[in-house]
C-alpha cells in the first residue's frame, strides 16, 4: 500500500513533522507518517549540486579509507598499493590518509579528481565514502550561501568563495 502513495512537504501549521501521505486513511497515515519522514529525509534535497561550484571539492582533508582506495584501484585498473600511492597523500592527523589536490582558480585548490572548467566530478560512480555522504543532511550550508549570494549579486553564475583555513 505505501508503494502507491505520493509524499511531500506542507507547511501547515497543523501537520506534524510537515509530511502527508496522499491518498492514505487517517488511521493510515498517523501510524506510517515516522516511516514516511525517514524515507522522505532519505530522497528530498533542498540544494542542487549542478548549480553548485563545487565547493564540497575544495575541502582541505577529504578522508580515504581502505574501501575507497580499494575502489579508486578497480576504478583506474591498477593495484590498490599503486591508487594510494598515485591519488592520496598523508593527511594532519596520524594515520589518516586524504586525497590529493591540483590548483583551482575559486577556492585554491580542489581535490585532483574534480574537472576545474565543468566543475564535476570525474570518478563519481568511484567517489569515496566522504564524498557519497556530504553533505549529510537535507541542506547544503553552502549551497544556501552561495544561492543567496547569487540572488544579491543578481548573478546566476557568481561563485561565493569563502576561506577553508581556520583563523
Amino acid at each position: 500500500q505505501t508503494s502507491s502513495l505520493t509524499f511531500y512537504f506542507n507547511h501547515a501549521p497543523n501537520t506534524p513533522g510537515g509530511v502527508h501521505l496522499v491518498g492514505a486513511s487517517s488511521r493510515f497515515r498517523r501510524r506510517n507518517r515516522y516511516h514516511a519522514q525517514e524515507r522522505m529525509s532519505a530522497n528530498v534535497r533542498f540544494y542542487n549540486c549542478l548549480n553548485c561550484p563545487a565547493w564540497c571539492c575544495t575541502y582541505t582533508r577529504i578522508p580515504v579509507t581502505q574501501r575507497d582506495i580499494e575502489r579508486l584501484a578497480k576504478h583506474f585498473g591498477v593495484s590498490p598499493s599503486e591508487a594510494k600511492r598515485r591519488f592520496t597523500r598523508k593527511g594532519e592527523e596520524p594515520g589518516e590518509i586524504v586525497l590529493r589536490h591540483q590548483k583551482d582558480e575559486y577556492f585554491g585548490s580542489a581535490c585532483r579528481f574534480l574537472d576545474v572548467k565543468t566543475r564535476r566530478c570525474t570518478i563519481y560512480k568511484a567517489r569515496p565514502g566522504a564524498c557519497r555522504a556530504y553533505p549529510g543532511n537535507v541542506r547544503c550550508g553552502y549551497y544556501d550561501f552561495l544561492m543567496a549570494e547569487r540572488a544579491r549579486q543578481e548573478d546566476d553564475e557568481h561563485v561565493a568563495t569563502t576561506d577553508h583555513r581556520l583563523l
